[in-house]
C-alpha cells in the first residue's frame, strides 16, 4: 500500500513537471507569435551595426531564442562603442560616463537601444537628444551640479562618438583601464580604437 502510494505521488510530480513544461512551450510559441522583430539586414552598413561582439539578434524568447552562443567563431573580431563628450562654453571637451550621466542607462544598453530604434524605422539621434535634455534636467536645470561639479560640468552640448575597436586592442585598453565601470579616456592611453567618429551632437536647451 505504502509502495504503490509512493509510486503515485511520482507520478503525479512528474505529470506536473510535463504540464509546466508544454505549458512553457505554448507560452514562448505564442509570444513569439506577437512580438514585434525586425529585419537589421538593410541597416548592416551603418556605423552602428559595424561590432561583432554585441551584434543584435532577432528578438526570441524561451524556448525559441535565436542566440547562437557559442556556436559562432570569431575571426578578427571588433567592438563597438558609444562615447559621450560633453562641450563647455570654452570649447572643452569632457568625457562622460554613460552608466553616472545618464543612469540607469549604461554604454552597452545605449548601443543597443540605438541599434533596435533604427532596425525598427526611428531615428537614433532623437534618443540622443532626449538624453541631452536628461542631462540638462537632472545636473543643471536641478542643480545637481553643485554637488558633482567635477563629475557633471555645466555643458552647452553633448557630442556623441561612436568607436571601432580591434579585439586585441579593445582587450589591451580594458585591462589598462580594470575596471568594468569607470571608463577612461582612450586619449591618455597607450591604445587607440581604429576610428573614432562623431556620430551627433545635441544641443544643451537651458531655460
Amino acid at each position: 500500500m505504502g509502495e504503490k502510494t509512493t509510486i503515485n505521488k511520482r507520478a503525479l510530480k512528474n505529470s506536473f513537471i510535463i504540464l509546466m513544461l508544454i505549458a512553457a512551450y505554448f507560452t514562448g510559441l505564442f509570444e513569439k507569435s506577437i512580438s514585434r522583430g525586425f529585419n537589421k539586414a538593410p541597416h548592416m552598413e551603418h556605423p552602428l551595426f559595424k561590432d561583432d561582439i554585441r551584434s543584435l539578434r532577432n528578438l526570441g524568447f524561451w524556448p525559441f531564442s535565436s542566440y547562437p552562443m557559442f556556436s559562432d567563431p570569431y575571426h578578427n573580431p571588433s567592438v563597438f562603442r558609444i562615447e559621450a563628450r560633453g562641450v563647455t562654453s570654452s570649447g572643452q571637451e569632457k568625457l562622460l560616463n554613460i552608466a553616472d550621466a545618464f543612469y540607469p542607462l549604461w554604454e552597452n544598453g545605449l548601443h543597443r537601444a540605438l541599434k533596435r530604434s533604427l532596425a525598427l524605422g526611428k531615428d537614433p539621434k532623437i534618443l540622443l537628444q532626449s538624453l541631452s535634455r536628461l542631462y540638462h534636467n537632472r545636473f543643471i536645470k536641478n542643480r545637481w551640479y553643485d554637488k558633482h561639479r567635477d563629475r557633471f560640468p555645466i555643458i552647452i552640448k553633448i557630442n556623441w562618438y561612436y568607436q571601432l575597436w580591434d579585439w586585441q586592442s579593445w582587450l589591451s585598453f580594458r585591462k589598462w583601464h580594470s575596471s568594468l565601470f569607470k571608463w577612461k579616456d582612450f586619449k591618455s592611453s597607450p591604445y587607440s580604437p581604429t576610428y573614432h567618429r562623431l556620430y551627433f551632437s545635441s544641443e544643451i536647451k537651458y531655460d
